[in-house]
């Protein structure tokens, strides 16, 4: 039995989670007195945050019980000012880290500089290792710790460490749990000699509601990147901008670089589109664009938008349509209210959530994120599982080394159908040939019917363990 080159370039791979790893150089962003790779180290560590306020990140009640991407700030407090939180990933705080419990969850760990305090009411649960600097003594954490581990006789001695020793070693050791980047902030712009273009406003009530950023492919010789400068942009009454990449993203990243801000009303929207296949690029704008053109889905969305602003941003009056895409960085103060529905990050030098957030609908995802490659891809000759195998691989890498763990759900779809002979009389492969049953990719609806998850290992770019398939023996070549 044997794959046909086109089968096992339609698995069914769905990125739970990207990380960065830059390939693209920081500059014109900067971080003052460090050289070119120094800047870009200080930038692959703030892309692995899905919240940063480098002086303080506060959050009233709210979900993020999404464990991907971390949280954190270089010397200002994390506070979770309500009850019933729900919030995932790591927490890495420069000072102290507050909660006030009621039903609150944490999946941890959790590093801090300062403290760790929690109210006492309700039920939390605080799952992980807590490594902090300061004390940790509230009956709130261990109420918090023990309902996390109910079946221990002392869980706060095992998961809880404190003191500056303390919180380095065993299990809050570095290399476990990384250290809390103190040094860090919002990078600065060397916008030296650049002519920034009028202030942008697009509203629903516009002839064209939708404003278009046209990119064109890659020409020879030329960067990934493509930047684009203005004054600031105001986005309302329905009105939406458009980013639209070549076919399937063509390896595109684009920057926004705003003097001032962009400024979200109800009814806004922000979106990649993949142009069709056979559009094409004239003039600085693309045509022959055919209802084949995909615009992105927050779900789909892999992390080629960044918007960088000078100034701080008020955006408190989102609708449950709004929907944005794109790494958000801006030198102020982002505020944000209720109804943010996001595929990205948001990163500030103090951040604000003031209403209660539903963040299941928030996706982490950095910019300029390493690229899964499925081999063989088009154009590769097929793969062939040879029957009586021990193990069969699917060969799936990154293009670049991973900074934090990845993971990823998969599935297959094959083209073959049960003892069809081709012209050239070979089988193709089948969900039937296989001594398992394998979860499969459903036409019909665009997804898998069921899955199963890999991933990737900090600093590796294989799979942490590999996907392995192994053919039946049976009657046919």
């Amino acid at each position: 039995m044997w794959f046909g080159k086109d089968i096992m370039t339609k698995l069914g791979l769905v990125l739970a989670m990207a990380v960065p790893a830059l390939a693209a150089e920081a500059f014109p962003l900067y971080y003052t007195g460090n050289s070119t790779a120094q800047n870009n180290a200080y930038w692959d560590t703030l892309m692995t945050f899905k919240f940063w306020g480098t002086h303080g990140f506060k959050m009233y009640r709210g979900e993020a019980p999404d464990t991907l991407g971390n949280i954190g700030t270089a010397d200002g407090n994390i506070i979770f000012s309500a009850d019933k939180n729900d919030v995932g990933g790591k927490i890495l705080s420069g000072k102290d880290f507050e909660i006030s419990a009621g039903e609150s969850k944490l999946s941890g760990p959790v590093r801090t500089v300062g403290s760790f305090r929690s109210g006492s009411n309700g039920s939390p649960v605080y799952k992980g290792y807590y490594c902090i600097g300061g004390s940790a003594n509230d009956e709130g954490v261990k109420k918090g710790i023990k309902n996390a581990h109910p079946d221990e006789e002392n869980p706060m001695e095992t998961y809880v460490k404190t003191g500056a020793t303390a919180s380095t070693e065993g299990e809050c050791s570095t290399e476990k749990i990384s250290p809390i980047p103190t040094y860090m902030t919002v990078p600065l712009i060397n916008d030296a000699g650049v002519k920034y273009e009028n202030a942008l406003d697009i509203s629903g009530s516009n002839p064209n509601p939708i404003v278009y950023f046209d990119v064109p492919p890659i020409g020879e010789g030329e960067s990934q990147l493509w930047d684009v400068y203005y004054e600031s942009i105001y986005i309302h009454n329905g009105g939406e901008l458009r980013v639209r990449l070549p076919y399937e993203g063509g390896n595109r990243l684009v920057r926004i670089f705003l003097n001032h801000s962009i400024t979200f009303d109800a009814g806004a929207k922000l979106r990649v589109e993949y142009v069709n296949k056979d559009a094409e690029y004239v003039d600085g704008h693309w045509t022959k664009v055919s209802a084949e053109s995909k615009v992105l889905d927050n779900e789909e969305y892999i992390g080629n938008l960044l918007v960088y602003m000078k100034e701080e941003v008020n955006w408190t009056t989102f609708q449950g349509g709004d929907r944005l895409q794109g790494s958000f960085i801006s030198q102020g103060k982002i505020t944000v209210g209720s109804n943010l529905h996001l595929a990205g990050q948001l990163i500030a030098n103090e951040l604000e959530i003031i209403a209660e957030f539903d963040g299941k609908a928030f996706r982490y995802v950095p910019f300029d994120p390493p690229i899964l490659r499925l081999k063989p891809v088009a154009g590769d000759e097929s793969v062939h599982l040879v029957e009586g195998h021990e193990k069969d691989y699917v060969k799936i890498t990154l293009d670049k080394n991973a900074t934090t763990p990845i993971t990823f759900k998969y599935c297959f779809e094959f083209k073959g159908e049960k003892e069809k002979v081709k012209e050239d009389g070979n089988f193709d492969a089948s969900a039937e040939d296989f001594d398992e049953v394998l979860p499969l990719y459903n036409p019909a609806t665009g997804a898998c019917d069921s899955y199963r998850t890999a991933g990737f290992s900090v600093g590796f770019r294989e799979l942490s363990s590999p996907i392995v398939l192994k053919v039946k023996n049976d009657s046919y070549i």
